[in-house]
């Protein structure tokens, strides 16, 4: 078993949506926690997978409003690189991905949270900051805490 980084904090794709988001008071108060964090002395991360969530669902949000901004999503995906230190998966994470769901019968769309916490264990990170704690109760179990906004 990896042991945690106690300083590290994986980011879920709601809060890079929040960061990114055309309301004033969302992205303010994500935007707070984010310098918050940092300044108690937390990296942040996010995992690739986050990364691709975060590109459909912009793209998806614009494609509502219609209006696909291929230089605010470049724009947002280059205030992420930036702003965020990336973590890969690995044969362990997958390893451990599979032990998630056969250890709490996971089925579903609940498979891509188990797989961010596969891989931010894989990678040292035992901290989740998410708008969503209800996605990421199993991961309590497994020594994780949950920070919201």
């Amino acid at each position: 078993m990896a042991i945690m980084a106690d300083n590290l904090v994986i980011v879920d794709t709601n809060i890079l949506l929040y960061l990114c988001n055309d309301n004033a008071a969302i992205k303010q108060a994500s935007l707070q926690k984010v310098k918050s964090l940092r300044s108690g002395g937390f990296s942040l991360v996010v995992s690739e997978q986050i990364i691709r969530e975060f590109l459909v669902a912009q793209t998806n949000i614009q494609k509502i409003a219609r209006k696909f901004d291929t230089i605010k999503l470049n724009d947002d995906l280059q205030f992420i690189l930036h702003n965020f230190s990336i973590i890969w998966p690995d044969l362990k994470s997958v390893m451990f991905l599979q032990e998630l769901i056969s250890r709490y019968n996971m089925q579903g769309k609940i498979i891509h949270d188990a797989n961010i916490v596969a891989v931010a264990k894989q990678n040292n990170v035992s901290k989740i900051l998410t708008n969503n704690a209800a996605d990421f109760l199993f991961a309590l179990k497994e020594g994780f805490e949950i920070i919201t906004l």
